[in-house]
């Protein structure tokens, strides 16, 4: 556990008033939307439509079939695989709009999470609001 990184979060006023159980809580919570930057293989074959993968040439096929068979797939901005789809599946094609809309649809993750913290439990909320740690590191 980072405790210092733990520290800082808890002394923002918005965890001035809680206990530690509900600081704990409210830090495990999934409740920051983050945009997706994976897709599984699977979901990637669900946007596609089958008319416009049939219309792709051999070439275009192979590259798919590539995308498909991956565990993840990234989709982040300037990823190689979100550059391939794109132009794989033009503009106006349904399934480059249902690409964009699953890799637009963001993820909940908790604050801990997202501060790079593990599972904090109240003995670690405990534990960083107490002085005492700060003086042995």
């Amino acid at each position: 556990m980072d405790y210092k990184v733990l520290a800082a979060e808890l002394a923002l006023p918005a965890y001035a008033k809680m206990s530690n159980a509900q600081a704990a809580a409210a830090l495990n919570a999934a409740s920051v939307s983050v945009a997706r930057t994976f897709i599984t293989g699977a979901e990637l074959w669900e946007c596609t439509l089958l008319a416009e993968y049939a219309a792709l040439a051999q070439a275009a096929r192979d590259a798919y079939q590539v995308l498909v068979s991956l565990g993840s797939i990234d989709v982040s901005e300037g990823s190689n695989s979100r550059m391939a789809l794109a132009v794989l599946f033009g503009a106006g094609t349904q399934t480059r709009a249902n690409l964009l809309a699953l890799a637009g649809k963001g993820t909940m993750q908790s604050r801990a999470a997202q501060l790079g913290l593990p599972f904090v439990g109240e003995h670690h909320v405990a534990t960083a609001r107490e002085a005492t740690w700060q003086t042995k590191s």
